[in-house]
């Protein structure tokens, strides 16, 4: 039985997760990657393609996934195997996060996933922004 991700969103959502697809065609493992990014449409989330393995990034999330393709003993049975990546982000990086935070009414969205508690802690150890405004800011 087929077990994939419902989307996109939903392949960072569970992080480390291996899938499997059985299809009716022959395909190797470079032919059943070529098959997972066009049927999830990954074109553009695409940071690094090596054929049977790729890096995604998404806007939405803090870390890329590394996704391996493999098979189940034949063919016809394919797995995908996906990591997370988690990489340090320079303090310039952290603060256009930051910025691209917020929602079009300025409410922050620091209990959303963009943030992690010890990111949060780290961008107010490296600020210099004055206490009133960083009250402001983690105010929810």
């Amino acid at each position: 039985m087929n077990y994939l991700p419902s989307s996109v969103e939903d392949l960072f959502d569970r992080k480390e997760e291996t899938y499997t697809y059985f299809s009716n065609e022959s395909m190797d493992n470079f032919w059943s990657m070529d098959w997972f990014i066009k049927y999830f449409e990954l074109q553009s989330c695409i940071v690094s393609n090596e054929g049977t393995q790729i890096q995604l990034t998404h806007p939405d999330y803090h870390y890329q996934l590394q996704i391996d393709a493999g098979g189940l003993g034949d063919f016809y049975s394919h797995k995908f195997a996906v990591i997370p990546i988690y990489s340090e982000m320079t303090i310039n990086d952290k603060v256009q996060k930051l910025k691209n935070s917020f929602t079009v009414e300025c409410v922050p969205l620091f209990m959303s996933d963009r943030f992690t508690k010890e990111e949060i802690e780290q961008i107010h150890k490296e600020s210099n922004a004055h206490p009133s405004h960083w009250s402001h800011l983690t105010r929810v």
